[in-house]
């Protein structure tokens, strides 16, 4: 099926999924943000190459163009794992080689958000914590609806085809590969740190705007 052509029954449901967040949204802005973390994942690579736009170069008129190789993403890549709110992030995790993330690591993850929420957002656990992630199957399972219900979240769905809800999928994550195309990095340690980096100094008018621009 084209990924890019949506059957009635869902465009319903994105139809539906949206009005019921926009409500939801419209019915306390200020306190829905306040509330709000959003979740997703993505790979980062040891080399991601340049895009055409970056890889441009100024020659003579007279001079014919220069040739280069088409490149792929290296294998070296790390899975990244980042929670952030409006004010800013709040945990990363770069899955460990030979790991997958599972039901149970997820809900793993839901604890240390917790625990994280508690040392760098102090009283937004007590205002009641929205979660923004999608329906993802290890998101579904039932460890992880557990420890999302015994960690005190309500759960703010998406689908999968309505990634233009997402705020790390339309915002952060473009952004922030932008900066690492074109770039070597020769281990894990170098990437991760590179990202982390990026990640700790945007300032807060970023994540803030990231947010509420999924209301569009």
């Amino acid at each position: 099926m084209d990924s890019q052509v949506a059957h009635p029954f869902q465009k319903r449901e994105r139809v539906e999924c949206s009005r019921t967040n926009l409500e939801m949204c419209q019915e306390d802005e200020s306190k829905f943000f306040k509330r709000l973390i959003t979740q997703e994942l993505t790979w980062v690579y040891h080399y991601d190459p340049e895009t055409q736009a970056q890889s441009m170069q100024w020659k003579h008129l007279d001079s014919p163009p220069p040739k280069k190789a088409r490149v792929q993403p290296s294998a070296g890549k790390v899975m990244l794992t980042v929670f952030w709110d409006q004010d800013g992030v709040l945990m990363t995790d770069f899955l460990a080689k030979g790991t997958t993330i599972t039901g149970t690591y997820y809900a793993s993850l839901l604890r240390k958000l917790r625990e994280a929420i508690k040392i760098k957002r102090w009283g937004k656990i007590s205002k009641g914590i929205l979660l923004l992630q999608d329906n993802a199957p290890v998101h579904n399972s039932h460890v992880a609806r557990s420890e999302a219900q015994a960690c005190g979240y309500d759960i703010l769905l998406i689908l999968p085809t309505l990634l233009t809800l997402h705020p790390p999928d339309f915002h952060l994550f473009p952004a922030m590969k932008l900066l690492l195309k074109g770039k070597r990095f020769p281990d894990d340690a170098a990437l991760i740190s590179e990202v982390t980096s990026w990640l700790e100094n945007q300032p807060g008018v970023f994540y803030k705007n990231g947010l509420q621009s999924c209301i569009k």
